[in-house]
């Protein structure tokens, strides 16, 4: 996700945002679910108490993906700060280190070095980027750090054998192929009027790393396997100012009846906002990934309605399953640090998950090798073995055993009214595994 734009009409909510984030914190809410294991609490848990462990990340906060990642660094702070305020790891606390990199590569790399030049024994990293974590995908595995990302991308996390970067979001092609699964068993009931019987995909989106990282040779081989015919492939400008037009007329010269994009924030508005001024709505099924099934969208839509009937992917419960244990757990923290509606968002769970399996992942480590001999190979050696952990107690479950890197859990929603009307249509399931051979 990273171009070099700076866009005017965001800088008052970023600055809001960004304030949102540094306020102060003090949660006390129910207590999270364990998160050690039996064997874990067999072995007896050592008292850390006075020691420090860093978590260092990095993404954008001040280029064009900054409402995005705001929500998702205060995500990650609230999430530490509970943890430290609730034993922290074994007595230990966390710090919390993060910088901005403002959507480009070569600064998250100068971050990185100087990370490395500060702590000879990185023992977390977080990313928050899909070009940043293509850009590292060697180095960290070269310099034993353990990465946790929010970008599942195919290149990042398994461009390199036996990486080093995990994320417990499906991969993006999956998650268009759990959308085309869907769409071909239900296409004679969800057909836009006048489509004929077969599917025929238009893929628009950004011009940029994450924009086409959906299209693989793996999603190309779900479409042929689901008798899904590609007719357009259109891409527009990573701006809040891009105009869709041309690549929505193309595909609709081309013949589609379904859409997809995998952008964020104003990326899909862009798409949706234009799809309803040039009255071309209705003759598209419209599908996207799961980082534009948020509430970050809606503060570019020229109308909220404008993303009603869309379809997208949804790796966890969301903010409206109020009867899900982690739900109500975030939910409480954000509730005792302040955070408003804008800031309950995807970013922020996947933030708060990422945090829980690097928390589980280092005790696990201390237990198999103590505290002073705790570095990367040895939360590496845990995460690789980590097997149906129940993140937060519930979130989802990862499992990256095997080769692994990625989580496989995924629904599919359909929006009927806003970010609380995040319907499911089609529930918790696993799309084919769409990892390099």
């Amino acid at each position: 996700m990273s171009e070099k734009l700076f866009f005017p009409v965001s800088i008052l909510l970023i600055g809001w945002l960004v304030l949102a984030a540094c306020s102060p914190v003090t949660p006390q809410v129910t207590q999270a679910p364990a998160a050690a294991s039996p064997t874990a609490a067999s072995k007896g848990k050592p008292d850390l108490t006075g020691k420090t462990i860093k978590f260092y990340g990095f993404g954008d906060l001040s280029g064009p993906f900054g409402p995005t990642t705001v929500t998702v660094v205060a995500g990650a702070k609230d999430m530490v700060n509970y943890i430290n305020e609730n034993g922290g790891i074994f007595g230990a606390k966390i710090e919390w280190l993060f910088e901005d990199e403002g959507g480009k590569v070569d600064q998250a790399l100068a971050i990185y070095d100087r990370y490395k030049s500060q702590d000879k024994n990185i023992l977390m990293l977080f990313m928050y980027s899909t070009p940043d974590q293509q850009a590292l995908k060697e180095r960290v595995k070269q310099d034993h750090i353990p990465t946790m990302g929010s970008g599942p991308d195919v290149t990042a996390l398994y461009g390199v054998k036996d990486g080093w970067q995990f994320t417990t979001v499906p991969l993006y092609d999956e998650q268009l192929c759990y959308f085309l699964d869907y769409v071909t068993a239900n296409w004679p009931k969800i057909k836009p009027a006048g489509a004929g019987d077969k599917v025929k995909l238009a893929y628009l989106s950004w011009n940029n790393a994450l924009g086409q990282a959906a299209l693989t040779e793996g999603s190309k081989g779900c479409m042929a396997r689901l008798g899904v015919e590609l007719v357009s492939t259109e891409l527009y400008e990573t701006s809040p100012k891009a105009d869709t037009t041309t690549a929505i007329l193309n595909a609709q010269a081309a013949g589609a009846n379904v859409i997809y994009n995998n952008t964020i924030g104003f990326g899909f508005a862009n798409l949706l906002n234009d799809l309803k001024r040039l009255g071309l709505r209705d003759q598209f099924v419209v599908g996207t990934g799961m980082l534009a099934m948020d509430i970050v969208p809606y503060a570019f839509l020229a109308d909220p309605a404008n993303a009603d009937g869309v379809y997208g992917i949804t790796p966890y419960g969301w903010w409206s399953d109020v009867d899900n244990p982690a739900i109500k757990l975030l939910a409480g923290i954000a509730d005792k640090n302040n955070r408003e509606a804008k800031m309950r968002s995807f970013g922020r769970l996947i933030a708060s998950a990422s945090v829980d399996v690097a928390k589980h992942a280092i005790e696990q480590a201390i237990l198999n090798v103590g505290y002073d001999n705790l570095n990367g190979q040895a939360i590496y050696d845990v995460l690789t073995q980590m097997k149906d952990y129940k993140v937060l107690g519930g979130l989802t479950t990862v499992d990256y055993t095997n080769g692994v890197r990625a989580g496989r859990q995924m629904q599919l929603r359909q929006i009927q009214g806003g970010p609380d009307k995040f319907v499911v249509v089609k529930d918790f399931g696993v799309g084919p595994d769409l990892r390099p051979k």
